[in-house]
């Protein structure tokens, strides 16, 4: 299982830290350089509209699978099952939009566009929200402290209300249980 936490771990970091590199790169590039590319205003529009699409249905993409797939997650009945399918989203929403951050970067650069660099940014923004530690992935998993401590070892630290809240619920269990046998005990005489 620890191949899959580091899938997870190695395409976030990959994505996120790629996709901010490359924006920064283009943000700077449109700032300081000289340098511009010009084109007529029809090639200017099919550009803006290119780079609109692109990034709307990477955005509405990464929504949606993520609204759809970690709650199916949940049910699954193995935690290696769980963690690959995890493991499998988390590769396919940062590389994807990797490459969808690189492709409004080309139109950017090359139709000197500076409206999409907002939403360069929005797609970049979309990947801090996702971007899955620890403990996201424990609560997007629905996965327990005892699961979460022989997966990640020393670096998860358990949550002291939950710890708390887990033994009430465990002694009042116990209680009920003692307190209806009882009851049955009495009625039996």
């Amino acid at each position: 299982m620890q191949k899959y936490i580091k899938k997870i771990r190695r395409s976030s970091n990959f994505g996120l830290f790629g996709s901010i590199a490359v924006a920064m790169v283009v943000i700077l590039f449109v700032v300081i350089s000289k340098h511009r590319f010009y084109m007529d205003d029809g090639s200017y529009q099919r550009f803006l509209i290119a780079g609109l699409m692109i990034a709307v249905v990477d955005i509405s993409a990464v929504l949606f699978s993520v609204r759809k797939q970690i709650p199916r997650f949940k049910q699954l009945s193995s935690i290696e099952e769980k963690l690959r399918s995890y493991a499998s989203l988390m590769s396919q929403i940062y590389y994807g939009t990797l490459i969808a951050v690189a492709m409004v970067i080309g139109i950017v650069v090359l139709s000197n566009n500076t409206q999409l660099i907002m939403l360069l940014v929005l797609m970049v923004l979309s990947l801090f929200f996702l971007f899955p530690n620890m403990y996201k992935v424990k609560v997007d998993l629905g996965l327990d402290n005892t699961t979460m401590k022989q997966l990640y070892g020393d670096a998860y630290v358990a949550d002291k209300v939950e710890e708390e809240t887990a033994s009430e619920m465990t002694e009042s269990a116990l209680t009920e249980d003692d307190s209806t046998t009882d009851t049955t005990n009495i009625k039996n005489c």
